[in-house]
């Protein structure tokens, strides 16, 4: 019993004795995981990879066994080579200066911690061949060296190395608590520089955009101003003022106008696209007599054509006035009626306007002037139709279609009218035609009809006007 009694008391002694100890190593232990929670949130809430370094290198910091040079190395995976790119408790300037050129090195430890994805530790940097700037080490009085890769996704990123300024044995506990803070880091590392390649791709994109807008622009105006010469003298020449043609000659010319326009037409549309692609266009809203609107862009088709096409007008009078962007409405207005008679061999095409009520969008607009095109062309089939807007679309896109064009107008309808937020719908059947309706908001500039007629913006009362071309 007495034996019992002094080896309980032996026992509970040496546990009281060890308990400070134990007590010790807890608390160290619980110090290292909340670091490790703490560094796992301070780096993934920034996509700036020094801001990523930076909190890396400053929470190793307080865990380093003695007086140390903390540095981060990264693989330049385009270069193939190592780069040094971030430091603490030395000058960077300095620092970088003096290990210029190493990562070249295939035999230096970096390259060997990359390689083998495995932490490794010096304890005399000195002594070790796989440490090749000995002028460096005396120069800052480094001793020892730890080194723990970065990697993500199985893929080595760089190395955090740390260089003490005394000789010491890195631990297996160091080591692995340094190699988890090294993982902690890695997805941040990573993710931060997917982030800078996205961006310095975005940059490289903007230029080579510019650049070709740019170029398009300066084109597109150069060849516009010999091309509009051309369509001038040859209006000229046909309408006879240089001297009598004869019908044959008439024809002729009038076949190099209808060509010479489509491809200032097509010039027009690629200047139109370059503004839109650039941002650089604005809305000039005014106000708009609708009567007049109307009638000055039927007249601009009131020319034959050798087709057998009837162009129809189908809009009442008295129209209000409206504010809106006369230019852009234009221009939606001319692309469609173009693209329905280039469409449309025979039959007709329908040109129908009206204002109506209670359209209103972003809580502006307290009408909106809706006009359809519809034509008995060849149509478009279903699967085409959400592509057509899309720049360059072509519903035949085959070498031999027997339709000229770069697919731009229907891209600039849309464009256009969503800067007058307006909207552009169309319906289609193969071999009976096409229908397009374009809405766009207008704020009526009075109540009603001009001139006091008490007519409902709606009414269904038109005025046709039927045209052989």
């Amino acid at each position: 019993m007495t034996v019992f009694h002094c080896s309980f008391r032996n026992i509970t002694g040496r546990r009281k004795a060890e308990r400070p100890l134990l007590d010790s190593k807890i608390r160290a232990q619980l110090e290292k995981i909340g670091a490790l929670r703490e560094i796992a949130l301070a780096v993934n809430s920034t996509m700036d990879l020094q801001d990523v370094l930076k909190v890396l290198l400053e929470k190793v910091d307080p865990f380093l066994p003695c007086p140390a040079i903390t540095a981060v190395s990264l693989l330049n995976k385009e270069t193939g080579l190592i780069e040094r790119v971030a430091c603490r408790n030395i000058k960077e300037e300095e620092w970088m200066e003096e290990i210029r050129g190493i990562g070249s090195r295939k035999g230096d430890i970096v390259w060997f911690i990359i390689r083998t994805k495995s932490p490794a530790a010096i304890s005399n940097m000195q002594t070790d061949p796989r440490i090749q700037n000995h002028q460096l080490l005396h120069k800052y009085g480094l001793a020892s060296y730890l080194g723990v890769p970065l990697i993500a996704k199985d893929e080595p990123l760089g190395v955090l190395s740390i260089y003490t300024k005394e000789k010491y044995e890195f631990s297996e506990e160091e080591i692995e608590f340094l190699w988890a803070l090294a993982e902690e880091t890695s997805s941040a590392v990573s993710n931060s520089q997917l982030y800078e390649q996205t961006k310095k791709q975005a940059l490289e994109l903007e230029r080579a955009n510019k650049v070709k807008s740019d170029f398009l622009s300066v084109m597109s105006h150069e060849l516009r101003t010999p091309l509009t010469a051309i369509v001038g003298y040859t209006g000229l020449v046909r309408d006879g003022v240089f001297g009598e043609i004869n019908p044959e000659q008439e024809k002729a010319l009038a076949k190099v106008m209808i060509r010479s326009n489509e491809l200032l037409h097509m010039i027009n549309g690629v200047l139109q696209v370059t503004s839109i692609e650039a941002n650089d266009i604005d809305v000039d809203i005014r106000q708009v007599e609708l009567d007049d609107f109307l009638n000055a862009l039927r007249s601009d088709y009131d020319v034959p054509l050798d087709k057998e096409l009837r162009l129809v007008w189908d809009y009442p009078s008295g129209l209000p006035a409206v504010k809106t962007d006369s230019e852009k409405l234009k221009h939606i207005l001319r692309n469609i009626i173009n693209n329905a008679i280039k469409f449309t061999q025979k039959g007709r095409v329908i040109v129908s306007a009206r204002m109506k009520e209670g359209y209103v969008q972003e809580g502006r607009g307290s009408g909106h002037l809706e006009v359809s095109v519809s034509d008995t062309g060849m149509g478009i089939p279903n699967e085409k139709i959400p592509i057509i807007f899309d720049m360059f679309s072509q519903v035949d896109s085959s070498e031999t279609r027997p339709y000229g064009g770069v697919g731009l107008g229907l891209y600039i309808v849309k464009k256009y009218t969503e800067l007058l937020r307006g909207t552009v719908q169309v319906e289609s059947e193969v071999g009976k035609g096409s229908t397009f309706t374009v809405k766009i908001p207008c704020e009526n500039i009075k109540d009603g009809y001009p001139g006091g007629a008490s007519l409902r913006l709606d009414r269904p009362t038109t005025r046709t006007t039927n045209f052989r071309l």
